[in-house]
């Protein structure tokens, strides 16, 4: 149950920070630059909202979110998150550096989340490592 919590506030502050920047940068899409550009997508063609992308957010997240836990999976996630990314780009939907931008909050935001929760353990005098044990506490 540990890890549903620690992956929904990563989860929930990579979605927050996506959403800001959305709202304060007003960046086009590519369909609103290149009038001959294809779009593959299912629905309406979005023509704004690009950056960050909140999908290579959320891939970069999820990659090193299991990656923490399964450590001899790191490289199959990463390469499913990349190619979740570029997806995006070669879709017409997103531009390199909006992909770039969420793959970093991504891993941001898990960085941050897990420092929190290992600070919290240390407070709380529960060190443990990924197995359950208790370790280095008396």
């Amino acid at each position: 149950m540990k890890y549903f919590w620690i992956y929904f506030f990563i989860m929930l502050l990579g979605g927050i920070i996506v959403n800001l920047s959305k709202e304060s940068f007003d960046s086009f899409r590519p369909p609103s630059y290149f009038n001959n550009i294809k779009v593959y997508v299912t629905g309406p063609v979005l023509k704004s909202g690009s950056f960050p992308s909140g999908h290579a957010q959320t891939a970069f997240a999820s990659a090193v979110f299991l990656s923490w836990i399964f450590r001899r999976m790191t490289l199959v996630f990463i390469f499913l998150a990349t190619t979740v990314a570029f997806s995006r780009v070669f879709s017409g939907i997103h531009f390199f550096r909006d992909i770039i931008t969420g793959a970093l909050i991504g891993i941001v935001s898990f960085w941050i989340v897990v420092c929190f929760y290992r600070l919290f353990l240390k407070m709380t005098g529960k060190i443990r490592n990924l197995t359950g044990k208790k370790k280095g506490v008396k």
